[in-house]
């Protein structure tokens, strides 16, 4: 990037016919073509296509704050750029219908390889969809369009809940007649899950999707449109359990020119009997907020507690003053809710239980049965406090807990456990089965001034 007066001078050297040299000072290198490791993947919890286009985000030269210039990255790039192209396509074409808006963009935008692959090495070493969505904005192709396809992409699910078939729609709005060729371009297929069923990194596979086009050529009048019906069924020979996804682009090439992809994606296996929690790994509780140590079976942790519970109990070692515990549980593909729930293991006789008890004690080491709440198997006194949460990703789900629960009150002190609930995906949260359980080890609460506590 240069100022004006080098600029004009380029161009006077440049108009003159002279050879001009330019030498890069200093270590920035801007490479192109790639997509940043920043960049989200798709697609959504319904297998919608997401994201929808690829922008400039990355290394993108720009003023530095203090003066100079340099390479800087973010969505905080990418977004600006695409909504003002929306904004400039939907001027230049005279109208701002998301649909033609989302059909001209999203259909001229170029897919993008992989960086090990080369155009002639053949059309499975495109990118997933799951990666680029439609590909690479072009904003000037956008604007001069003269074909229109509706959907602008499409998903065919996973295999429980597969689209039989899709109709394209595809209008030429061109002053002449156009013959246009539909051919059928095939991405790597990604596996969700590696072979512990865990989310770290996606593996690529040559497994191309078969796909069933109705016709593969058509021809428009100015004016005209028809539909295609487009039907897709799983790649042969992988491995269901661990969720191979398939996508790629349906080709329009006109006889004027024009030169179109439709995305497309789809799921082989089922997401909704698909494992959440990630097997064999067991999850934990932590002493502290900065994981000062595990919490061992049946050891005893003390807990900041109320407000009003400020006197430091002696009766502890300084191990067991945690104040807070830090759950850990680990999701092998996310969920659209998780709940912790507190699971009681003391509950109070029923002489020591007083007519009518609306709130918990914390004086008396156990829950009497009136505060149960019984979830699935479990005895619980509730959540703790922040829960539930939504649209939680595959991670390390990591949460707080000072004994507070969801409804403002506290554990009483005692034995517990806590358990995760997690929603799988696509399932329906009021099927008890779509819920899957993860548990913590058994330990013991205490409170800072209550007196109630053993010896660690």
């Amino acid at each position: 990037m240069t100022d004006a007066t080098v600029g004009e001078a380029l161009v006077r050297a440049l108009s003159a016919g002279m050879t001009v040299r330019v030498r890069q000072v200093g270590p920035h290198r801007i490479t192109t073509g790639s997509i940043a490791k920043l960049s989200s993947y798709g697609p959504t919890y319904t297998l919608d296509i997401k994201p929808s286009v690829l922008a400039p985000g990355d290394d993108v030269r720009s003023t530095l704050y203090g003066g100079g210039y340099g390479g800087v990255a973010g969505t905080s790039f990418a977004a600006p750029l695409v909504a003002g192209i929306y904004a400039l396509v939907g001027e230049a074409r005279g109208t701002f219908d998301p649909a033609i808006l989302d059909s001209v963009i999203m259909g001229t935008a170029e897919p993008q390889f992989s960086s090990h692959s080369h155009y002639s090495e053949g059309a499975h070493d495109f990118l997933s969809v799951a990666q680029q969505g439609a590909d690479l904005v072009k904003s000037w192709e956008a604007a001069h369009a003269t074909t229109l396809v509706a959907p602008a992409s499409f998903a065919f699910n996973d295999t429980t809940n597969r689209v039989s078939s899709i109709t394209l729609s595809i209008k030429n709005t061109a002053d002449t007649t156009v013959q246009y060729q539909l051919t059928h371009i095939s991405a790597k297929t990604l596996y969700t899950l590696d072979q512990n069923y865990t989310t770290r990194g996606t593996e690529e596979i040559d497994a191309p999707v078969q796909i069933s086009l109705s016709e593969d050529t058509i021809t428009l009048s100015s004016g005209e449109s028809d539909t295609i019906i487009i039907s897709a069924s799983d790649p042969q020979g992988v491995d269901l359990e661990r969720l191979p996804l398939w996508s790629g682009w349906i080709a329009i090439n006109g006889s004027d020119s024009t030169r179109l992809t439709v995305p497309y994606l789809g799921l082989a296996g089922s997401l909704r009997g698909a494992p959440v929690f990630t097997p064999g790994i067991k999850s934990v509780l932590a002493r502290g907020r900065f994981y000062e140590g595990n919490v061992g079976e049946g050891s005893t942790v003390l807990l900041r507690g109320p407000p009003d519970t400020t006197v430091q109990h002696t009766g502890l070692s300084r191990r067991s003053r945690a104040r807070v515990i830090l759950t850990h549980f680990v999701l092998a593909l996310g969920s659209p809710e998780a709940q912790i729930y507190v699971v009681l293991l003391d509950i109070c006789p029923d002489a020591e239980i007083k007519p009518i008890a609306l709130e918990l004690d914390l004086k008396r080491s156990c829950v009497p049965k009136t505060s149960i709440i019984q979830v699935g198997e479990f005895q619980t006194i509730g959540q703790i406090a922040n829960s539930p949460f939504r649209y939680i990703g595959g991670r390390s789900m990591k949460e707080l807990w000072d004994g507070s629960l969801s409804s403002g009150q506290f554990a009483p002190p005692g034995r517990y456990k806590l358990m995760a609930r997690a929603l799988s995906i696509q399932g329906d949260r009021n099927i008890p089965s779509d819920w899957q359980v993860a548990e913590t080890t058994e330990f013991v609460v205490a409170y800072e001034g209550t007196g109630s506590a053993g010896s660690a």
